[in-house]
């Protein structure tokens, strides 16, 4: 069979088989190989229409990032006829698929039974070792972008070390979102299940990406593991029960907000976040809030799932279950709830505890003084929606004293009609001063109590 060959910038020779015998993986944009370079085992990516100079700008994260994100070693070229052709792609780490695994097998609960040693603390964990790679690479000036679980591998390192289970690797480091001297390069790509709500619809070839993107990425990764479940996914909306994902990201429709959407409740087939713990259903709710800088930074996830982690301990009434200190065993309620097993974690066997990574403690002051920049930032906004509250009501006193005035005794008549129009006449109003439903469920919420309590006042006029 003949081959292809090729030269690293440093004019080192690879020879590739053709065919697809050495192929791991194939994309959009482009395929992956194995193949061996100076005596190790290496993987190559032939793309298409490759950026030479973002290569070399992710070529100098090399020494920093180089234990957790497959960037580029070296940059490939065509060496047909023994000479440096054009740019054909780059090599980098190989990881070895037999000990290793996507993180999208761990959602599925008939994936994880076939894993034979994965409990619900070795998921809290990869939560754990994905966020501080995407902390460490914000450190670092990168912006993921296309952060989704196909891109995510955990691998056992196999050196016996307990403490290093389960490290996160990320793939596909050729659409970092990064900034060089040579210019700034775009993250091309996304993914639209793990695409923030302020992304959603925009040319990614030209947009720049906030780190606060990655940070609702992450939060929906992180749910998926704790939950399996989109948190977008398993919710019960009577009026539109077709909706997309993509659309009940864009509007907002997180049914474990603190105010969601009247008519929008979760559905009963998955655990709740509150079941976990309440600091980790604050972080959730955070993360899929309107606002993108009130989402938990990668550094704060970092802090929670250790000491999430910390905290899990084994139910006392099945094996394969685990919870929460001081929380009742989220996987035995939603097992009672719906009335089946189907908890499909390896049964709990004695073995040594597994140590989180020690934060350090300036990362625990920077998480914290995130979290509360973010309790700032929601105190001002409610300041402002309380400020808008009593403004309204000041407005709509001379129209509510028009309602009592005629029902104001027992021996007057209610004109029922005239009432009606006037509560109409006060929706349109709320309408109007609410705008975007979606942006504003909160205020929404509590203008239809408001509505409410008129028409249960009009209601108590017309008994008496």
């Amino acid at each position: 069979m003949s081959s292809r060959r090729f030269l690293t910038e440093a004019g080192r020779s690879i020879v590739l088989p053709r065919g697809s015998s050495a192929r791991i993986g194939a994309g959009g944009q482009g395929q992956v190989f194995r193949c061996q370079l100076g005596g190790d085992a290496v993987a190559i990516k032939l793309g298409r229409q490759l950026d030479e100079q973002r290569l070399i700008a992710l070529q100098r994260l090399q020494g920093p990032c180089s234990e957790f994100a497959t960037l580029p070693r070296h940059r490939i070229y065509d060496g047909s006829g023994g000479r440096r052709g054009a740019l054909a792609g780059y090599a980098m780490r190989y990881v070895d698929q037999q000990s290793s695994v996507s993180a999208a097998r761990l959602f599925n609960f008939q994936e994880i039974a076939a894993l034979q040693d994965f409990s619900w603390c070795d998921a809290v964990l990869a939560a754990l070792r994905l966020a501080e790679v995407v902390a460490q690479l914000h450190r670092h000036g990168v912006v993921v972008g296309d952060l989704n679980p196909e891109n995510v591998l955990f691998e056992r390192p196999g050196n016996g070390d307990a403490a290093n289970t389960w490290r996160a690797v990320l793939l596909d480091s050729d659409s970092f979102q990064i900034e060089s001297a040579t210019g700034r390069y775009y993250c091309p790509v996304s993914r639209p299940h793990y695409t923030a709500p302020e992304l959603i619809g925009c040319d990614f070839s030209a947009t720049w990406r906030e780190p606060s993107s990655d940070a609702f990425a992450l939060a929906v990764i992180v749910y998926q593991l704790l939950l399996h479940d989109h948190p977008y996914d398993n919710a019960v909306l009577p009026k539109e029960p077709e909706l997309a994902v993509t659309s009940r990201i864009r509007r907002g429709l997180y049914p474990h907000a603190a105010a969601p959407r009247p008519g929008l409740s979760p559905g009963p087939y998955r655990p709740a976040p509150a079941e976990v713990s309440p600091d980790i259903d604050a972080a959730f709710r955070r993360s899929f809030c309107c606002t993108p800088g009130l989402r938990p930074t990668p550094s704060e996830w970092v802090v929670l799932l250790s000491d999430l982690h910390s905290q899990v301990v084994p139910c006392g009434r099945n094996p394969r279950h685990q919870h929460t200190r001081h929380q009742p065993c989220l996987w035995c309620s939603l097992e009672q709830r719906i009335g089946q097993p189907i908890c499909g974690y390896s049964p709990v066997a004695p073995r040594p505890p597994i140590k989180a990574t020690a934060v350090p403690k300036g990362e625990r002051l920077q998480a914290g003084a995130s979290q509360v920049e973010a309790h700032l930032i929601q105190a001002r906004r409610l300041v402002v929606r309380r400020a808008a509250l009593v403004e309204e009501l000041l407005q709509l006193q001379p129209l509510l004293e028009g309602i009592r005035v005629p029902c104001g005794s027992p021996g007057q008549l209610v004109d029922e009609q005239a009432v009606r129009a006037r509560l109409g006449g006060l929706r349109q109003r709320l309408s109007r001063w609410l705008g975007h439903h979606h942006k504003v469920a909160a205020r929404q919420h509590h203008a239809e109590q408001l509505i409410a309590l008129a028409a249960s006042t009009v209601t108590l006029a017309g008994a008496q």
